[in-house]
């Protein structure tokens, strides 16, 4: 089983910060949706 974290979105300044499982962070428009950037950090070895 893989582990995930997820964290509850933020606005700072109109745009609102999104992560994911497994990585993933968006900057993303908080009225209309509109993605600004993405970014997906390269996930190290799976350890049980």
């Amino acid at each position: 089983m893989k582990e995930s974290q997820e964290t509850t979105p933020i606005v700072v300044n109109g745009v609102m910060y999104i992560t994911t499982s497994f990585d993933h962070v968006y900057a993303l428009n908080a009225k209309t949706g509109e993605e600004y950037w993405h970014y997906k950090h390269a996930m190290g070895p799976v350890t049980i």
